[in-house]
C-alpha cells in the first residue's frame, strides 16, 4: 500500500497559520487602537463638557459675595449664606457633582485660601456623621481662610485665573476617583476675586471606558478575526457616540436651567425700569435718567449675554439643514453699515467697506452670515480709538470669496491668538476696554464658518490693531 501525501502540504498549513496570525494581530492593533483613541475622545469631551459646567457656574456666582467672605467670622454673614445657596443649587443641578467650591490667590503662589463649598450649606445638620449630637473635631468642616498647598496641581497655579481649565489626570484619593476643572469669578470691572471648581465622580466613566475592551473579544478575533475586527469597529463607535450624547444632553441640561433662572429676573427688572422712566419725577430728575440709563446698559448686556448663550446651545444641538439659497456679502455689509451708523457717528469713526461689484455669493445661512459680520465689526468698533477707521474688504478668490475686517486698535497679544476661537476665552487685555464680554462671539463666529465649509482666521499686532478674516465657498 502507498501512502499519498500532498505535495507542499506543510507549505498551505504555514501559510494559513501566517493569514490567521496576520489576521489575528492585525485586528488585535486596530481593536487596541480603537480603544485608547476612544477613551482619549471621551476624556477629551469630558473635559470639554466640564469646564463648560464651570465657566457656566462662575456666572452664577456673585463676586461681590466672594470679596466680602474673608474669615470664619464671615460665616454667618448674607454674602456668605447667599453664597453657600448657590453653591448647594449648582451641587444638586450638575450631574454625578462631588464638590463645588470657591478659592482666591493669596501672596504665595503654592497656597490658596479657601472660600466656601457646597457642603457648609448643609452646616452643622449635614456633618454628624456618627450621629452622636455633637460635631467632633474630625467632623469640622474646612472654614473660610484655610489655606491649600496647590503644588502639585498645574491647573490652579495660574491657567484657572484666566480661564475655564481642567485637571490633566484624574484624582483618587479616599473619597474615590474624580476629574476637576475650573473658571475664573470676574466682577463688573473684569477682575479676578476668586476660581470656582467642579469635582465629579469619574467612576462611571472609568467604568464605561474599561468595559469596552474585555478578554472574551480576543477569543472572538482568534475564531472570526475579520467579522471581529469591523464588529468591535462599529461598537466602539457606537458606544462612543452614545457617551457623547449623554455628555451632550448633560450640558444642555445645565445651559437651560441657567437661561432659565436668568431669563425671568431680567424680564422683571426691564418691565420695572420701564414703569420707573415713564413717572413724571424721573423724567424731570437729571440724576434719575442717568441711573435709570446705566440700568438699561445693564439689563442690556445681560439680555445679550443670554441671547448669546441661546444661539449658541440651539447652533450645537439643531442639525441645519443645506443651504440651497446663495447669501450676498454686499447687502449684509450694507445692512451692517446702516445698523452701526448712529453708534460709530457718537464716537467719531469711519466705516469703509470696499466690496466689488463683481463679487460672487457664497453659501451659508444668510442670518449665519449677519451674525459673524456683526459679531466682526462690534469687536472692531469696540476695541478701537475715537477718530479711526474701520475697513471691510472683500474679493473674489480661486477656493471662494475672502473678508476682512481691519482695525487700528489695541490689538491681541501673541499668547492669545491660539485660544480667541475657544469657547469663554478673551484676549487678556480684553477687559481694559470691554469689561462686559463674555468671550462666546468669535466661537459663534468659527463654528458658523466652519459649519459652511470656510476658514476664519487673525492677525494682530499689540497696540497696531486687527485684522480678522475668512473664506466662503462659492459652491
Amino acid at each position: 500500500m502507498v501512502l499519498y501525501i500532498p505535495k507542499r502540504a506543510g507549505g498551505v498549513n504555514l501559510q494559513a497559520f501566517v493569514l490567521v496570525a496576520g489576521l489575528f494581530l492585525s485586528t488585535a492593533v486596530l481593536a487596541t487602537f480603537f480603544f485608547f483613541h476612544n477613551r482619549q475622545l471621551g476624556e477629551q469631551q469630558l473635559r470639554e463638557t466640564m469646564e463648560t459646567h464651570a465657566a457656566m457656574a462662575a456666572l452664577r456666582i456673585d463676586a461681590e459675595d466672594v470679596k466680602q467672605v474673608q474669615s470664619e467670622a464671615d460665616m454667618q454673614s448674607a454674602p456668605f449664606l447667599r453664597m453657600e445657596k448657590n453653591l448647594y443649587e449648582l451641587l444638586q443641578a450638575l450631574p454625578n457633582a462631588r464638590f463645588v467650591y470657591i478659592m482666591r490667590r493669596t501672596d504665595d503662589p503654592n497656597m490658596l485660601a479657601f472660600v466656601g463649598d457646597s457642603d457648609l450649606y448643609l452646616y452643622p445638620e449635614g456633618f454628624d456623621e456618627n450621629e452622636n449630637g455633637v460635631i467632633d473635631p474630625s467632623e469640622e468642616p474646612s472654614t473660610p481662610g484655610l489655606m491649600y498647598d496647590i503644588s502639585e496641581i498645574p491647573a490652579l497655579q495660574g491657567p484657572a485665573f484666566i480661564g475655564p481649565t481642567s485637571d490633566a489626570e484624574f484624582t483618587v484619593d479616599q473619597w474615590g476617583e474624580f476629574i476637576s476643572a475650573y473658571a475664573p469669578i470676574r466682577d463688573e470691572k473684569g477682575k479676578v476675586v476668586g476660581i470656582i471648581g467642579i469635582d465629579v465622580d469619574a467612576r462611571e466613566f472609568l467604568s464605561m471606558s474599561q468595559s469596552l475592551f474585555r478578554p472574551t473579544v480576543f477569543v472572538l478575533v482568534i475564531l472570526w478575526a475579520l467579522f471581529v475586527a469591523t464588529y468591535l469597529s462599529v461598537l466602539m463607535w457606537r458606544r462612543r457616540l452614545d457617551f457623547v450624547r449623554e455628555l451632550e444632553e448633560e450640558r444642555s441640561a445645565l445651559i437651560n436651567l441657567a437661561l432659565h433662572q436668568l431669563g425671568a429676573p431680567v424680564a422683571i427688572f426691564r418691565w420695572w425700569l420701564e414703569i420707573l422712566k415713564d413717572r413724571e419725577e424721573m423724567k424731570s430728575d437729571e440724576k434719575g435718567r442717568e441711573i435709570c440709563a446705566e440700568m438699561d446698559e445693564g439689563v442690556t448686556r445681560m439680555s445679550q449675554i443670554i441671547l448669546a448663550l441661546r444661539d449658541i446651545s440651539a447652533f450645537e444641538s439643531a442639525a441645519y439643514k443645506r443651504v440651497k439659497d446663495p447669501s450676498y456679502i454686499a447687502d449684509t455689509v450694507r445692512d451692517i453699515q446702516d445698523e452701526y451708523a448712529q453708534r460709530l457717528k457718537l464716537q467719531e469713526k469711519t466705516l469703509e467697506c470696499h466690496i466689488p461689484h463683481d463679487l460672487k455669493p457664497v453659501f451659508i445661512d444668510r442670518k449665519l452670515l449677519a451674525a459673524v459680520m456683526r459679531e466682526l465689526v462690534s469687536n472692531a468698533v469696540d476695541y478701537s480709538p475715537h477718530n479711526t477707521t474701520i475697513t471691510i474688504h472683500a474679493e473674489n478668490q480661486m477656493n471662494g470669496v475672502l473678508v476682512e475686517v481691519r482695525d487700528h486698535g489695541c490689538g491681541i497679544p501673541q499668547q492669545d491668538l491660539p485660544r480667541i476661537f475657544r469657547k469663554f476665552s478673551r484676549g487678556s487685555n480684553a477687559s481694559k476696554y470691554k469689561p462686559s464680554g463674555n468671550g462666546i462671539g468669535l466661537f459663534f463666529a468659527k463654528k458658523a464658518i466652519d459649519r459652511a465649509g470656510g476658514k476664519i482666521w487673525v492677525q494682530s499686532e499689540l497696540g497696531k490693531g486687527t485684522c480678522f478674516s475668512f473664506i466662503l465657498p462659492t459652491k
